[in-house]
């Protein structure tokens, strides 16, 4: 079963890296909304004439970001999965045995 416990490692840290890269573009994304609310505190007008531009690149970072953040709490629960059952079969097996 050791081949079990070897996919849930890859499972986990395929889905760590994916949740670090998901939560950089959260990091985008909240960065731009900071940047957008300086501006618009700042500007003489209501809003900024690029507002709309500026309102579709954070919601394509936050969509993005959501899905890989699904995408890797899903992969990270999958390998945990895997690893539980490699261990209750040894531990079965090893009962067995006895």
């Amino acid at each position: 079963m050791t081949s079990l416990n070897l996919a849930g490692l890859s499972l986990n840290l395929v889905g760590t890296i994916i949740v670090f890269v998901s939560a950089t573009d959260f990091m985008k994304w909240v960065r731009s909304n900071v940047n957008a609310h300086e501006l618009t505190d700042n500007a003489m007008q209501k809003t900024p004439p690029s507002s709309s531009v500026l309102s579709a690149y954070r919601e394509r970072l936050l969509k993005k970001s959501e899905g890989r953040l699904t995408a890797g709490l899903s992969l990270i629960i999958s390998g945990l999965c895997f690893q539980f059952i490699a261990v209750m079969f040894e531990l079965m097996t090893n009962m067995a045995k006895r």
